[in-house]
């Protein structure tokens, strides 16, 4: 609170310009990272899922049935990837492509068919890694939903800063403390918070700094590895705060004034 005050008393009091950091004015990378992640999940699911089906009615009444095979599994680190080619008798060819962890020297190939309908068939090698290749998939799809839902929960806080920013632009403002969650992401800092609207509902927000440009947070206390204070401004018709940057390109600062709160914050 102290360090606070001396800021306070050195802050313009004059209406200041508040600006959306180079990360923070556009949406457009979110989206299209969304949208990927999106594609991956449905290209896994339907790539997979109905392999995997297709083996499990196999592997209730499996019989072996004769057929050359043709094709291979190779082995990168634990991961197994077969590609193979099942060449009917009677003509036509049955593609099988699938991964599993573990080496698949352990196994015998030899093709099954379903005793009630014979046109499903597979290799034992795809029935004995059915659970492990299921596991595999699921496990993929919920990471890749996970990163969806984060990439959610960032694009909504950041539209509910922006209205912060377009509501606060070109008033008053002083500084406050906010304390926040920090993510590092190689040239990427993500600072995440909550904070009440004008009509006391909780809200969340986030402010995004690349360090080539903005320099990241001002960071005024560390409580943990992730849990910090960092010094924001807030204005007298909105009690949410925005988060300034090291560069203080977050307000339209004159050099002066710049001069005399970077001396504050360097005495501590």
């Amino acid at each position: 609170m102290e360090l606070i005050n001396k800021i306070t008393g050195v802050f313009p009091d004059r209406p200041l310009k508040v600006n959306k950091l180079k990360n923070e004015a556009t949406s457009r990378l979110r989206l299209i990272g969304i949208f990927f992640f999106l594609l991956l999940g449905i290209y896994l699911a339907v790539d997979n899922y109905p392999d995997l089906i297709d083996d499990y009615k196999i592997s209730r009444n499996p019989i072996v049935v004769d057929h050359e095979i043709s094709g291979e599994c190779r082995v990168r680190r634990m991961i197994t990837h077969c590609s193979v080619k099942i060449n009917k008798v009677g003509g036509g060819i049955i593609k099988k492509d699938f991964s599993f962890l573990g080496n698949s020297k352990r196994y015998q190939v030899q093709v099954i068919a379903s005793a009630d309908n014979p046109s499903l068939m597979t290799l034992d090698l795809a029935i004995k890694t059915m659970f492990n290749r299921f596991l595999i998939v699921t496990a993929l799809i919920l990471v890749i939903l996970w990163a969806i839902w984060l990439m959610v929960d960032l694009l909504c806080r950041a539209r509910n800063s922006a209205k912060i920013i377009d509501e606060i632009n070109g008033h008053k403002l002083k500084p406050v403390s906010v304390p926040v969650k920090l993510k590092f992401l190689q040239a990427i800092t993500i600072a995440i918070y909550k904070g009440k609207d004008t009509q006391g509902k909780n809200n969340k927000y986030s402010a995004t700094f690349n360090s080539k440009t903005d320099g990241g947070p001002i960071v005024l206390k560390q409580h943990s590895k992730k849990k910090y204070d960092v010094l924001g401004v807030i204005s007298d018709n909105n009690p949410t705060p925005i988060i300034l940057d090291e560069n203080f390109s977050r307000c339209d600062f004159t050099d002066e004034e710049v001069r005399r709160i970077s001396e504050i914050l360097q005495k501590g």
